[in-house]
């Protein structure tokens, strides 16, 4: 879970909540500092939700404190309101960068008096802190399958289809979380309901009643997906139904859920 050495690189460290959570928790397991401040903009108030109540009950002794900032929709605002945060500060500041939140954090850098940078890097993962551009520390990060659930307010229990997922009184079955530690990279999978019965030779033959059946039961496949994609972003994990569907589900799939045959390629179905 946690990171290999403690090392106190920066007075405080700021960071943006972006889509993916794993670049929030990677920065937060590092241990770099014992100060976070987390911006988020209106449009990720939620994630920035989750997060805080996961630093409130993982966190004790780290003060990690959550500031909204103007909509990504105005970035002048955003300018303004990096600027007057940043004037006056004599604290040694970190400046967390990552590819989704260049935008929105690039004004604190520039109005920064220290230049302190730490990105993520991948394969694996680890932070890397720069000072006045010399690589000053690295620092490998371990995160949990667990860990990235709880902090967007999830959990996972092993049942006999696999894993459940649970949030408050939603229960999400037929789902393998998975987290990547190589690549990084969060996804979620879910089987078709031919492939999840061993019925994919069936495709062809099936009956009117039976037809109906599976577009109801691999539309809430569908709709698990995009229930999740809500928590943990359209961008920040991937999406993936493995198996068999019928074209009426295909055509309404959206882009950002992968669709991964396994026997067969399914073409011409009435």
């Amino acid at each position: 879970m946690f990171v290999i050495g403690l090392v106190l690189m920066a007075e405080v460290v700021l960071a943006i909540i972006g889509d993916s959570v794993i670049p929030s928790l990677s920065l937060l397991f590092s241990r770099i500092s014992d100060k976070f401040v987390f911006f988020y903009t209106s449009e990720n108030k939620r994630k920035a939700e989750f997060l805080q109540s996961f630093c409130e009950n993982n966190y004790s002794g780290t003060t990690v404190a959550f500031l909204e900032l103007p909509s990504i929709a105005m970035p002048e605002e955003i300018v303004k309101y990096a600027k007057e945060f940043m004037s006056g500060k004599n604290e040694k500041v970190g400046i967390f960068l990552t590819s989704g939140a260049k935008q929105t954090i690039l004004p604190f850098l520039i109005n920064s008096v220290s230049l302190i940078t730490i990105t993520l890097q991948h394969s694996p993962l680890t932070i890397i802190v720069e000072e006045n551009r010399q690589l000053t520390k690295s620092v490998l990060i371990e995160l949990s399958i667990d860990d990235i659930l709880a902090s967007r307010g999830w959990e996972a229990e092993a049942d006999e289809n696999g894993q459940t997922l649970k949030r408050d009184d939603v229960v999400i079955s037929n789902v393998q979380p998975l987290f990547n530690e190589k690549d990084g990279l969060l996804s979620f999978t879910c089987e078709s309901y031919l492939l999840k019965n061993k019925r994919e030779d069936e495709i062809h033959s099936l009956e009117g009643a039976m037809k109906q059946e599976i577009k109801e039961a691999d539309q809430i496949v569908i709709s698990n997906l995009i229930l999740l994609s809500e928590f943990f972003g359209r961008n920040g994990a991937k999406y993936i139904i493995r198996g068999a569907l019928r074209s009426p589900n295909r055509s309404v799939l959206p882009s950002f859920i992968q669709h991964k045959e396994t026997k067969h390629k399914v073409l011409g179905e009435e």
